[in-house]
């Protein structure tokens, strides 16, 4: 099965409503929701999007759509080791390498 590392923006966009990436951002999620792929959110994701829910909703709600949320996406640890490694690789893109606890192969970034 494919692996899917969603962006925070992807999360926010469904999880807010916002214009005008909300449809396109949806049917990315419902791909993870249906089960058509393994999707994760990297583990720095989930602090900003609590915060930002929690400035919109206010704490209980955003709990509860986090949780709603983390029941259909796993969370890519980032961890000390992950982070040195991704900052001694030659390749450029930090952001997708902080995630390579994942198959480098089978992951796909949506953002």
């Amino acid at each position: 099965m494919k692996r899917v590392v969603y962006d925070t923006n992807v999360a926010l966009d469904v999880l807010l409503q916002r214009a005008p990436h909300f449809q396109a951002s949806a049917r990315a999620l419902d791909a993870a929701g249906c089960g058509q792929v393994e999707g994760y959110l990297a583990g720095h994701a989930i602090t900003t999007i609590a915060y930002i829910l929690q400035k919109a909703v206010g704490a209980a709600r955003a709990r509860l759509i986090l949780s709603d949320l983390l029941s259909r996406l796993q969370v890519a640890p980032i961890t000390d080791a992950v982070i040195r490694r991704a900052l001694a690789s030659p390749l450029s893109d930090l952001k997708t390498l902080s995630v390579t606890p994942l198959p480098r192969k089978s992951i796909r970034w949506l953002s």
